[in-house]
């Protein structure tokens, strides 16, 4: 139990397991007595979109889902805050500039570099398609005494969460190299 990390983000080239280890873990290793509400979002799936993972996540928890995207942001990390909800954000990249395109799936794993690369200038790349998934995920890092935690598996690492380099409090990042 990680106590001041309230996001996890498991990074590793396409194709190394992180979805299937995830699951493996989700189901062998997470307290189901302790873990009571549990939404696993993949955005490799058809219309996956950090929009409809935040309307989904709301339905799911049987909350109201509030007109326009920042209110509904934050009336998750509201929930998230005050209740134990384990999210786990299958698949990041394709909510990233540098693979949000449809043919991403087939995209090779040459990560942009910040200073250039695909994505555009300033490694825009790894800058969420989304503002309201940026605000997301600095707030989970971010919010004292948060109760719930998120699990993300990623090809690149969002520069929200890693600004000027340096991971933010509240963030842990582990790469599989194998």
């Amino acid at each position: 139990e990680d106590a001041e990390n309230h996001l996890f983000i498991i990074r590793a080239l396409g194709g190394f397991g992180k979805s299937a280890l995830s699951w493996h873990w989700l189901t062998h290793d997470v307290d189901s007595k302790e873990w009571k509400k549990v939404f696993w979002w993949s955005f490799y799936e058809g219309d996956a979109s950090f929009e409809h993972f935040i309307e989904e996540t709301l339905k799911y928890l049987k909350l109201d889902v509030p007109q326009g995207q920042r209110p509904q942001v934050d009336e998750l990390l509201k929930a998230m805050h005050e209740q134990k909800i384990l999210l786990i954000m299958d698949g990041f990249e394709r909510a990233l500039r540098a693979y949000s395109s449809m043919n991403a799936a087939y995209q090779g794993d040459d990560s942009p570099s910040p200073a250039s690369g695909r994505g555009g200038q300033g490694g825009e790349g790894l800058d969420c398609v989304n503002i309201n998934a940026e605000i997301f995920l600095k707030s989970v890092c971010s919010l004292p005494n948060i109760k719930s935690k998120v699990l993300m598996t990623t090809r690149l690492t969002p520069r929200a969460v890693k600004p000027r380099g340096e991971f933010m409090l509240g963030c842990r990042e582990v790469e599989l190299t194998s």
